[in-house]
């Protein structure tokens, strides 16, 4: 459905993406994770036609993709949609009459706007406020209706930046049951960037990315298969003493009674009798599992 080869993007004489390649079926859910700056958002907005692919080639749904500038062609605009970082609507008109704008710059057909934009309303759960100025919503409300008008036009591919960013716990729940029905009804590409761990776990796919290239593209169950470690994080009444056994390695803390260590699973036992917890009085600890940002952190 996408093949990309060798994207490149340049701001003035810096290079933002550099020989970024990613072929994604139908169906598929791609994720995109890396530190402020590694060009996620420079690789959604070249897919989405807001920035041109200065080198490189993209065939979506079986065809070349690009014009003659690099631009996304503007035939294919209306089979995708996209949600990027800030707001992108209208302060002064309501929900009701921003989703019709977008609608109409989407092409969708007048006879099914109306349709459409109840529908969005009910998935972002505002049709209660659909006729009041967006000027009044909250940042949530803001980027629920931004979030789900990525869809209204029911795209085959969609583009998502930070989607969850504003929304609380529950809501990010009922976006993600929403994008899984989505997704078996129509047939849709998502790729979504997002800094949240658990949500990369979501993916079929993560991308990670440093300095505008892809470091790494593998089920996230991969990205975890081979990190044989546990963190434990250790608190203390006293200034804890930073020892250097074989088998761990500490790191402190935002404050000099915290410290964080990576202990190989097989030493778990070993390290919870060290000096390290028996000769200092140890408020709390706990031990976890790596995630997808550690996994990131040791390719680094």
């Amino acid at each position: 459905m996408l093949h990309c080869t060798d994207l490149n993007y340049f701001y003035g004489s810096t290079q933002r993406l550099k020989d970024v390649s990613l072929r994604a079926q139908a169906s598929s859910l791609i994720g995109l994770f890396g530190h402020n700056g590694a060009g996620k958002t420079t690789l959604l907005k070249m897919l989405g036609g807001s920035f041109p692919v200065m080198r490189g080639r993209v065939h979506l749904f079986d065809r070349p993709a690009l014009d003659k500038r690099g631009f996304l062609q503007a035939a294919l605009r209306s089979k995708v949609g996209a949600l990027f970082q800030g707001t992108s609507s209208d302060e002064k008109l309501s929900a009701h009459h921003n989703l019709v704008y977008a609608a109409r710059l989407m092409g969708v057909r007048k006879t099914e706007i109306q349709q459409l934009v109840t529908e969005t309303l009910t998935w972002s759960e505002l049709s209660h406020r659909a006729c009041e100025p967006i000027k009044k919503f909250s940042h949530g409300m803001r980027r629920r209706l931004e979030l789900y008008r990525a869809f209204m036009h029911k795209p085959s591919l969609v583009l998502l930046d930070e989607p969850t960013a504003g929304l609380d716990v529950g809501e990010s729940a009922k976006f993600f049951s929403f994008l899984k029905n989505y997704q078996r009804e129509h047939q849709a590409l998502v790729i979504m960037s997002s800094h949240r761990p658990e949500e990369m776990m979501k993916c079929d796919r993560v991308l990670m990315m440093k300095d505008g290239q892809v470091i790494t593209d593998q089920p996230p169950d991969m990205l975890l298969k081979d990190l044989n470690y546990l963190l434990v994080s250790i608190s203390s009444d006293e200034n804890a003493s930073v020892a250097h056994p074989y088998f761990y390695d500490i790191k402190k803390g935002c404050s000099e009674n915290l410290l964080r260590a990576k202990v190989q699973s097989c030493y778990l036992d070993e390290f919870l009798k060290s000096p390290l917890l028996t000769d200092c009085r140890v408020r709390a600890f706990s031990v976890e599992r790596p995630t997808i940002a550690d996994a990131y952190e040791d390719l680094l």
